[in-house]
C-alpha cells in the first residue's frame, strides 16, 4: 500500500468513535443493557398478603411506560404475588382504573 493510502486510512479510523470501532460478537445480535432485579419479593418484604385491583398505586409500579405488565424476572416478585398483580392489573384495566395502553 502506498503511504498516502495508509495515512488516509489512519485518519478515517481516528475520526471514528470507540462504539463504531467495536464489532458485535455475532453479526446481527445486539447486546441489551442489563437490568438490575431485586433479590427479594418487595410485596413479601412489605407484608402484603393479597393484592387487589383497588391498590392502583401499587399496581402502577408493575406496569411499563407502554402499559405492559412487567415480568417477574424484572420486577423481582415471587410467583404468588406476580399472579396476583397480573390478575389485579387486568381487573383494574376493565374497571378503567388503569389504562390498557399509554398515552405517549
Amino acid at each position: 500500500m502506498s503511504l498516502i493510502r495508509k495515512e488516509k486510512i489512519l485518519k478515517e479510523e481516528a475520526a471514528l468513535t470507540e462504539e463504531e470501532l467495536t464489532v458485535p460478537e455475532e453479526p446481527g445480535i445486539v447486546k441489551k443493557k442489563s437490568v438490575v432485579t431485586p433479590d427479594y419479593c418487595s410485596l413479601c418484604k412489605g407484608g402484603t398478603k393479597k393484592v387487589t385491583y383497588k391498590d392502583v398505586s401499587i399496581l402502577k409500579r408493575f406496569i411499563s411506560r407502554r402499559g405492559r405488565i412487567i415480568p417477574a424476572s424484572r420486577s423481582g416478585l415471587c410467583s404468588k404475588h406476580q399472579r396476583q398483580v397480573a390478575r389485579a392489573i387486568k381487573v383494574a384495566r376493565i374497571l378503567a382504573l388503569l389504562p390498557f395502553v399509554s398515552e405517549e
